[in-house]
């Protein structure tokens, strides 16, 4: 008679053993890679919304360039954002901080406005009569609340009808340096005061993709 061999025991453990391992060495890439795109889209959805409204806003509005600047940039945002990108309410900003890419230096807590796609922003200030900081929080006001992480920084030319990421235009080698000044690099362990401001460019200008340079 024929006689059929099975696998025995200890081959059956060594095989779960040789999975187990193996799964414990990818899953961290894998869930590393989730989470890198799900940031890359929700980054991606908040700026294109915002956007959205800035071009609704001109086709009611005018060009840009003929808008009110105030030295209030919340005044600015409830005039010629507001009515096309509304907003559910007003944030306490001191539930709500900005630390650097590396999560250990504080940086502010600005106002923020929450905002109906589950994100929030601010327009912390006006700078040099030119342009406003934004800062875009793409998980609202859950942590880490860190540039480069899940805040990122843009700025907003009212004059020149422009809503860029901070540095954009830069080389890829320009934003992961402190290029111009201002510590605002893509890279960890700065000590900048703004490191990971210019993140948001950088994701950008890669194709919409968190790169292996990424200081992730």
């Amino acid at each position: 008679m024929r006689r059929f061999k099975g696998f025995t025991l200890a081959e059956v453990l060594i095989t779960l053993g040789v999975i187990g391992v193996v799964a414990v060495m990818t899953l961290p890439t894998v869930v590393q890679n989730y989470q890198k795109q799900a940031v890359v889209n929700k980054l991606k959805k908040s700026y294109t919304n915002l956007q959205n409204a800035l071009q609704n806003s001109m086709s009611e509005n005018g060009d840009m360039s003929t808008w009110d600047f105030p030295d209030d940039p919340y005044l600015f945002f409830d005039k010629y954002i507001a009515p096309y990108y509304k907003r559910i309410a007003d944030e306490n900003g001191g539930e709500h901080p900005i630390y650097t890419i590396d999560g250990v230096s504080f940086i502010s807590y600005p106002k923020w406005i929450a905002l109906p796609d589950v994100t929030s922003v601010c327009i912390e200030r006006k700078i040099y009569d030119e342009y406003y900081w934004m800062f875009i929080d793409i998980n609202a006001k859950k942590e880490p609340n860190r540039l480069g992480k899940d805040i990122f920084m843009l700025n907003l030319f009212p004059k020149s009808n422009k809503l860029m990421f901070h540095s954009q235009g830069q080389t890829n080698e320009q934003l992961k340096s402190d290029y111009l000044g201002g510590g605002y690099q893509c890279q960890k362990g700065t000590n900048e005061r703004y490191a990971g401001g210019k993140c948001g460019a950088k994701i950008m200008q890669d194709g919409w993709k968190i790169e292996s340079d990424y200081p992730w």
